[in-house]
């Protein structure tokens, strides 16, 4: 789009430029009777002071369009990074989850030892108490 309006600026300058030469010259065809290096030298006289400006900001134009480019892939990268990092997080909130839920089993199944532990301390204690007193009666039934 940039080149287009370079290239207007560029024909209206030359359209001018030789309208008025035709119609400043004594002889309207004195322009035709030229030969091609003075129409070129004419022509870059003309053109160039015209054209350089606008190259050099098309330039400028076009080195921005990279940088806005590669700062739009740089963005897209980031997102793709963002989001690999979301999923992750994801995964890690589900496996703390998983990993109270199996805190909380092992919790209780501790407490359940425990508890079974103190169940066999005193099923042992009756029977060493019933140990004692069959050999209570026992040593009796003896005498």
């Amino acid at each position: 789009m940039q080149i287009f309006w370079i290239l207007v600026l560029f024909f209206l300058q030359v359209d001018a430029d030789i309208t008025l030469s035709t119609e400043n010259s004594v002889k309207k065809s004195a322009h035709c009777e030229m030969n091609r290096d003075d129409d070129d030298e004419r022509c870059g006289a003309i053109c160039y002071p015209i054209v350089k400006p606008l190259l050099r900001y098309a330039a400028l134009c076009q080195g921005k369009d990279a940088t806005i480019n590669d700062l739009k892939d740089n963005i897209r990268e980031k997102d793709v990074y963002i989001a690999q990092l979301k999923s992750k997080i994801e995964l890690t909130n589900s496996m703390e989850i998983q990993l109270k839920d199996k805190e909380t089993i092992l919790h209780l199944k501790a407490n359940e030892i425990v508890k079974m532990e103190k169940d066999i301390g005193d099923r042992e204690a009756e029977i060493h108490d019933k140990k004692d007193q069959i050999s209570i009666r026992f040593n009796l039934e003896r005498l």
